[in-house]
């Protein structure tokens, strides 16, 4: 996989928004995010490669993210957060967004929903799969799925 290694700006804050009453219950708790931008990642960690391979300093971007909840048997977790992809393109910024929904509808009928990954294409025309379903799940469901502009930042703060 080509492309650029993406660190997302995040500044998000958890709240615990009941705690835990014993060894089986552990705290509920909910995560508040700000998406304010990102950085090509100058080491190994970073969020998500995208498809793009030259970013600009100039242009505007579009990120796809889920925010959604989660949890187990013993506690939920609201607000998390699941980076995509990064697009030059707002259709298919959007394109993404809406095949995501439509994905997480059809996995909440599994008669329609056929257990292959998620596969969207891309600025330069091909087709990738979704490195992640995070928002899949039993204990899971989506809040949102957002195409945010953002801008490459020159300095992570």
């Amino acid at each position: 996989m080509n492309g650029a290694k993406i660190k997302i700006i995040d500044d998000y804050d958890e709240e615990i928004t009941r705690y835990g009453t014993g060894d089986w219950d552990n705290d509920d708790t909910c995560q508040h995010h700000r998406v304010e931008g990102f950085v090509i990642a100058e080491d190994n960690y970073y969020d998500f490669q995208c498809s793009i391979e030259d970013i600009d300093w100039e242009k505007t971007y579009y990120l796809v993210y889920v925010n959604y909840d989660t949890g187990d048997s013993f506690g939920h977790y609201a607000g998390k957060i699941a980076f995509v992809d990064l697009f030059e393109s707002r259709e298919l910024a959007f394109s993404l967004a809406e095949a995501i929904e439509d994905n997480a509808k059809a996995y909440g009928n599994k008669s329609n929903w056929d257990y292959k990954p998620l596969k969207y294409k891309v600025d330069d025309g091909s087709e990738r799969e979704c490195y992640t379903s995070a928002w899949l799940g039993y204990f899971e469901s989506i809040n949102d799925v957002v195409v945010k502009e953002v801008l490459r930042e020159r300095k992570y703060v």
